[in-house]
């Protein structure tokens, strides 16, 4: 890992960025949270390989089930409460039911952020709702060099 990294996102975009020199079916399906997630490096290397949706988490979702149902390697990024809350239905029904290979990465989860973006940011109830849906691994780097 580069050590100009230094936060968990950053580690976590490095990586993928390194998977997808390797691998043309990385994608990353994003509901207007390119600059959240630190992907813009990914995008300035893959210009083609971003799907942006808009604020639509739930549709974002259903965008990465059906690339993962045509054999891609999407990954949806977004804060970890508007994927768990808004779109738990299509993450339980479209993806994890049907065993489709979709990767999910939560920003802010549970006690994290929200300190700029307030209330509608903090979400505590993410890594219960995610449990509860079978199939779904959660997997929650301490920091960076655990998330690289």
């Amino acid at each position: 890992m580069s050590i100009s990294i230094k936060s968990t996102r950053e580690a976590v975009m490095h990586a993928i960025i390194e998977l997808a020199e390797h691998d043309e079916r990385i994608v990353i399906v994003s509901p207007d949270s390119v600059l959240a997630a630190r992907a813009v490096p990914f995008v300035k290397k893959f210009p083609d390989r971003l799907i942006e949706v808009g604020i639509a988490e739930q549709n974002s979702v259903l965008v990465a089930a059906g690339l993962a149902a045509a054999g891609m390697r999407p990954l949806v990024f977004t804060y970890a409460g508007f994927l768990t809350m808004r779109a738990c239905e299509q993450i339980r029904t479209f993806v994890a039911y049907p065993g489709l290979d979709v990767k999910f990465v939560g920003l802010n989860g549970g006690m994290l952020g929200g300190e700029r973006e307030g209330v509608t940011h903090q979400f505590y109830e993410d890594v219960g709702i995610m449990r509860a849906i079978p199939g779904v691994k959660i997997i929650t780097p301490a920091d960076a060099g655990q998330a690289y």
